[in-house]
């Protein structure tokens, strides 16, 4: 019987989570979400949660209402360049996973809030990943707000790459572990 076997591995990537404040609103960026953790990092079977968690930051110079995240990916990539294509590019190939669920109403000015987001990888009628084949997916976690004195504005930081190298029964020899793109270290 062949088992299941889906592996995660994080990647951070985009600007370093300690830059600080005033630079992060330099670049027009009221709120900036880091992700903390992305469990399990081994997956054993197709109907398996997998959770990503992280924290939204408003480190602008106003307070920032509406806080929302939504979890997204893109098609599976094959090679590195296509993935920093993918992570660093326009984010219109990325799709949700799931709705966008509510941080926090209201988010001061340097305080920030906690988010978990949990999906199986795929299967039943509600939201998830929606993978049922091996490779590597991007992903990134969408936050949106509205600044105060301003409009709603959106931030689509890439925030990491799932490597599924296994994602359903298999009637042929698994590829070999090389032709999969190995995920960008920071």
């Amino acid at each position: 019987m062949a088992a299941v076997l889906a592996v995660l591995a994080l990647v951070l990537l985009g600007a370093p989570w300690s830059a600080p404040r005033a630079q992060a609103y330099r670049d027009g960026q009221f709120l900036k979400v880091v992700i903390d953790e992305v469990n399990p990092q081994t997956v054993t079977t197709v109907d398996s949660m997998v959770t990503v968690r992280g924290t939204v930051a408003n480190v602008g110079d106003r307070p920032v209402t509406d806080v929302v995240v939504r979890l997204e990916h893109a098609d599976a990539v094959t090679t590195s360049s296509d993935l920093r294509a993918s992570l660093h590019g326009h984010h219109d190939q990325f799709r949700p996973v799931g709705e966008f669920v509510t941080v926090a109403g209201t988010l001061e000015q340097g305080q920030q809030r906690p988010f978990s987001l949990a999906f199986p990888l795929r299967g039943g009628t509600g939201a998830n990943w929606n993978i049922d084949t091996p490779g590597v997916y991007p992903a990134l976690v969408n936050v949106n707000g509205t600044p105060d004195y301003g409009a709603p504005r959106a931030s689509t930081t890439p925030g990491s790459c799932s490597r599924f190298s296994g994602c359903r029964r298999r009637t042929t020899p698994p590829p070999n572990p090389r032709s999969h793109p190995t995920p960008l270290a920071r």
